[in-house]
């Protein structure tokens, strides 16, 4: 299991590196997720992939690392690390759901119209949606960014927590319930 785990970390750091090297020569290609078939006929998908990569991310105390203000065609990020969240203009929503996660919760490969939060504020006009997720975080994470939102002053009527395969990296040796071992896939900014 360990070799695997160091062969796959091996892996990710040679991927890593080529992106880079590629984006030192101004000769980005176009990321080969944006030809995935459930991509097929999205126009966005190439410019998602690449905005994606382009995404910096700066350490945040207690929860590891948020996404510094990014502004794109299909990703957003406001001051606060936070993922634009559709909202209809023409609604006046008297509840508030905050929504925590890993990838799936924040929407990695979706454009910020279709992440998880914006499909459940589409058919939930009552509610102010926000996306308080981020890429690789664990439960734990999650769970002390929601103490960081709520000392901030924000009361959310609903929280909704949505983990996966971000707990199974914990599984490693040496890495425990509280460990963040996720942290080859964000780019500190300098």
């Amino acid at each position: 299991v360990y070799k695997r785990q160091c062969l796959g970390f091996a892996a990710n750091l040679l991927a890593a590196s080529v992106l880079h090297l590629e984006a030192s020569l101004d000769r980005p290609s176009e990321d080969p997720r944006a030809r995935l078939p459930n991509y097929r006929d999205v126009e966005w998908a190439p410019t998602h992939f690449r905005e994606f990569v382009e995404l910096q991310t700066v350490h945040h105390s207690y929860v590891g690392w948020r996404r510094l203000p990014y502004r794109g065609a299909t990703i957003t990020i406001d001051e606060n690390g936070v993922r634009r969240t559709w909202a209809d203009p023409a609604a006046s929503p008297t509840r508030t759901i905050a929504f925590f996660g890993g990838s799936t919760m924040w929407g990695s490969g979706a454009s910020d119209e279709h992440t998880i939060p914006s499909e459940f504020a589409k058919t939930h006009p009552e509610y102010r949606a926000i996306n308080f997720a981020e890429t690789a975080h664990t439960a734990h994470q999650n769970l002390n960014a929601l103490v960081q939102v709520l000392a901030g002053g924000l009361r959310p009527d609903v929280v909704v927590f949505y983990n996966g395969s971000s707990e199974i990296n914990k599984c490693r040796v040496g890495l425990g319930a509280f460990s963040t071992p996720c942290l080859l896939y964000t780019s500190y900014a300098a």
